[in-house]
């Protein structure tokens, strides 16, 4: 069963043993991090300190490697930040291709079927 959760998209936690990638690149920053989860409207990400160029409701291009599927380019809005079990922020989709959306869904559904979502 798929569970929606608030955000009004089901959320796939990744397999740590195979996590999604996420390249970031905003005004001020460029980095390499993992995606805590990740849905068809967006993604969050953790991180290892506090971002001090990740600016609220401000633009970034996004590279999104999942596994086993050929990384992908998308546009997102920085959404929220917080410090729950660490720094994190949250990125709502802008920009996102229909056959990287459908390869990001595909993703999703996988993860759901294994249990791996956001309740």
């Amino acid at each position: 069963m798929i569970y929606k959760h608030k955000r009004h998209h089901t959320r796939a936690i990744p397999d740590p043993e195979h996590p999604v990638i996420v390249n970031l690149v905003g005004e001020n920053f460029i980095d390499t991090i993992r995606a805590k989860d990740i849905g068809e409207g967006g993604l969050s990400v953790y991180v290892p300190y506090q971002f001090q160029g990740c600016v609220v409701d401000r633009e970034v291009a996004i590279i999104i490697t999942l596994p086993k599927v050929r990384s992908f380019k998308a546009t997102g809005m920085i959404r929220h930040k917080g410090k729950k079990q660490g720094f994190y922020f949250g990125i709502a989709f802008t920009d996102i291709k229909d056959k990287d959306l459908q390869q990001l869904m595909d993703y999703i559904k996988e993860r759901a079927e294994l249990g791996s979502i956001v309740k």
